[in-house]
């Protein structure tokens, strides 16, 4: 029954997720969320989108006008003279005008990364953190995209942001989005579940292996996956937005060293599982743990304008435990078994998906490559433990049947035993009482002498022959 289960419930695992993913595709195209992002060029402060399809596109604007070291009001940057951007700016406006003709259109992107206001038409569409261009502080951390349905005013739709309290100043402006409301809340929706799908995957197969480890306590390769798909579902909710969204405002400070945490835990995690399945070297776990204590301790205990400019030694670290993990398990190629060459292409698929996402690739328009090469990994993981738990299954089964043949063995000599020493004692008796006699009644010293002896020896079979006995009922009692 434990077989029947172990194997049933690892094959119907991955084909769920098969239904689960194909599902939301067909549903997906059937809401007809498939409309791609057009780049679109601003020229003299102003995007002219009078011309563009949007009934089949979604125009993606990243120019824009900026005003360092100063917060504007919408009235106020009428007169304003725009500037150029400002690398130790700390606080400054930013302006999109979007030329289009009339209708109702619906503007999106990723808000700027501190504390900030967003204004559309004049009129305040969000707000983030504190701002007060006084405080360095502020830096609050928006998780969610902003939203906001925009109606032309003479054929113009002029956006403002506030941005306060930088660090980064890649970070303080990602572009927007704009298009049609029908599909531009289609793409939202594909953009939202496209991003859940991969979480609740993960978090999903984490629990079932944790209870899979529970289930069978000797399997720590359950173990360590099911932390590893465990924190890459927390990674993945990160990328996506969707496991801070109970706390829509979250302070950059925490957000930036929950990341970093994150992926150092899933290269310790990482480094155990290979441990566990491909017997490395006991070392390269413990100096990745030390390696991940040191570099998160860095990144938490120092500021933030301090560490993002050394960001690239984190990135070096991970792909390097890969690398060095990757390359220990090359070395034992010609002892892989199956389940073995399944995991080590997983492997490198999830490697070689970093790179390509570290220099910018990306997939399905909008996907990023370490994100599919994720679910790649978690796919080929669980094919190579679907192996690894059923050989251990059967181990378990091949040594049940062993220690029952063993144990039935036992019983039939136990039995034996007893049998015959109950057996032995009659006879034996038997021949000491005759022994005795003929003793007494015998005056030949040579026969006396070996009629001695051979009432010693019987004496000592029956003790012997006793003590079997004894044996054989106490253990018959256990």
């Amino acid at each position: 029954m434990k077989g029947f289960l172990v194997k049933k419930s690892q094959l119907w695992m991955p084909v769920v997720y098969l239904i689960i993913a194909f599902s939301v595709l067909a549903l997906l195209q059937y809401f007809g969320a498939a409309s791609p992002h057009m780049e679109v060029d601003v020229r003299d402060g102003a995007a002219d989108l009078r011309g563009f399809d949007f009934a089949s596109s979604i125009a993606r604007v990243d120019g824009a006008e900026f005003f360092p070291n100063a917060l504007l009001s919408p009235s106020d940057l009428e007169t304003a003279i725009p500037g150029t951007w400002d690398d130790g700016a700390r606080y400054l406006t930013v302006r999109v005008r979007l030329l289009v003709s009339e209708g109702d259109y619906l503007i999106y992107g990723k808000g700027p990364d501190y504390a900030s206001r967003i204004f559309v038409n004049g009129t305040l569409a969000d707000t983030v953190g504190s701002i007060d261009e006084d405080n360095e502080n502020n830096n609050i951390y928006q998780t969610t995209q902003f939203r906001a349905l925009a109606r032309p005013k003479n054929g113009v739709v002029d956006v403002v942001f506030h941005i306060v309290g930088i660090i980064r100043d890649d970070l303080a402006y990602h572009g927007l989005f704009i298009g049609g409301y029908e599909p531009a809340s289609s793409r939202l929706l594909r953009d939202a579940v496209y991003g859940l799908v991969p979480v609740v995957i993960f978090i999903t197969c984490a629990l079932f292996y944790f209870g899979y480890f529970l289930f069978m306590p000797s399997a720590k390769t359950n173990l360590w996956f099911a932390l590893i798909s465990l924190t890459i579902g927390v990674f993945l909710s990160y990328n996506w937005k969707i496991g801070y969204h109970p706390f829509p405002v979250v302070d950059y400070r925490v957000e930036y060293a929950g990341f970093h945490v994150a992926l150092l835990m899933i290269c310790v995690f990482y480094s155990f599982f290979t441990r566990s399945l491909f017997s490395t070297s006991k070392t390269v776990p413990i100096v990745v743990c030390i390696g991940s204590a040191l570099i998160a301790g860095v990144f938490i205990a120092l500021p933030i304008g301090v560490t993002s400019n050394y960001s690239f030694i984190h990135t070096v670290f991970v792909f390097a435990v890969m690398a060095v993990n990757i390359t220990l398990i090359a070395i034992r190629f010609r002892q892989f078994k199956t389940e073995h060459t399944i995991s080590f292409c997983g492997q490198i698929v999830f490697m070689l998906s970093g790179a390509l996402d570290m220099l910018g690739f990306r997939f399905m328009d909008f996907w990023d490559f370490s994100s599919a090469g994720m679910l790649v990994f978690l796919f080929t993981q669980m094919a190579s433990l679907y192996l690894v738990n059923n050989r251990a299954v059967e181990n378990e089964h091949r040594l049940a049947a062993e220690y029952a043949s063993l144990e039935k063995q036992s019983k039939w000599k136990e039995g034996l035993v007893r049998k015959l020493s109950h057996e032995l004692k009659t006879p034996l008796t038997a021949i000491s009482n005759v022994s005795q006699l003929a003793r007494m009644h015998t005056t030949d010293e040579y026969v006396q002498q070996k009629l001695d002896i051979a009432i010693a020896e019987v004496e000592g079979m029956k003790l012997t022959v006793g003590k079997m006995f004894e044996l054989s009922e106490e253990s018959a009692e256990s």
